[in-house]
């Protein structure tokens, strides 16, 4: 494969933007909502800035919509759009649309959607510290000391409980745009383990929200799973509906976990299991 200019490889996008950007007016223009999560919606976004007016591509897109324009338009346009992505994306190893690419079905009796809590887990070690809590060390220094001084009157806390190693420190994180100073809430990891009698200890935080949908017509037996994301229909009696959400992850934990308690705000719910 030839490589290409950085020139190039900007030329290349720029039309892949531009082209997607007609793409999405094109198909609300041409067609009906039948269900759409407020602000996942198909469009650019125009940010204004102090020099210029920028569009943005929606990093998601949640929006059902049955589409009463001219199929074999759609879907070329669709097969345009996909081989103008690949092209901008030919020199990366990770040849994968994206999670707003459109799905199209000429024909769909029902779609359910599933809307569930989202988390993430980490398996605590006892040889590692424990972060309780981090907070950015933002604003005016009158807002910045009293993060510190909050965090250390938590830190008396811990210790009056039994952590005698709690320690507030300040550290630097990298949050993708350069790092930035953080208040620190901590304690020994082999100390949090003692204390709560504990051989498996998991630190749980809510990330967000999990989409996902099912797609089925009647003559067929089987409901296909697919992204809840841009989706398209070819029928306007397709019947959109919300499936019965699935029993929070917490309450089935509790059956074999228990949940651990602290005298302090915490960015994790702790759990220890019971085996």
């Amino acid at each position: 494969m030839i490589q290409r200019s950085a020139k190039q490889k900007r030329a290349d996008w720029r039309k892949f933007y531009t082209y997607e950007k007609q793409f999405f007016e094109y198909v609300t223009e041409n067609s009906t909502c039948l269900y759409g999560i407020k602000g996942c919606e198909p469009k650019y976004k125009i940010i204004t800035t102090q020099t210029a007016i920028l569009e943005k591509p929606p990093r998601w897109i949640r929006w059902i919509g049955y589409h009463h324009g001219d199929e074999q338009k759609l879907e070329s346009q669709i097969r345009e759009l996909r081989e103008l992505y690949l092209n901008a994306i030919q020199d990366n190893k990770k040849l994968k649309l994206p999670a707003r690419f459109v799905q199209y079905y000429s024909y769909a009796d029902r779609i359910g959607l599933s809307i569930n809590t989202a988390y993430q887990s980490i398996a605590l070690s006892p040889i590692k510290d424990v972060v309780l809590r981090e907070i950015p060390l933002l604003g005016e220094k009158k807002q910045r000391d009293d993060i510190i001084s909050l965090t250390e009157k938590d830190e008396t806390k811990l210790k009056k409980v039994g952590f005698a190693s709690a320690k507030t420190s300040i550290e630097q994180r990298n949050f993708g745009q350069g790092f930035i100073s953080v208040v620190c809430l901590s304690v020994s990891g082999q100390e949090f383990f003692k204390h709560f009698t504990a051989k498996a200890i998991t630190a749980r935080r809510e990330t967000g929200r999990q989409y996902t949908a099912g797609i089925a017509t009647d003559a067929e037996k089987y409901t296909k799973k697919i992204s809840f994301g841009f989706i398209l229909v070819g029928n306007s009696d397709c019947r959109v509906f919300k499936t019965t959400p699935k029993k929070p992850r917490a309450d089935l934990l509790e059956k074999i976990a228990i949940r651990l308690e602290l005298p302090v705000s915490t960015d994790f719910e702790f759990l220890k299991y019971n085996r």
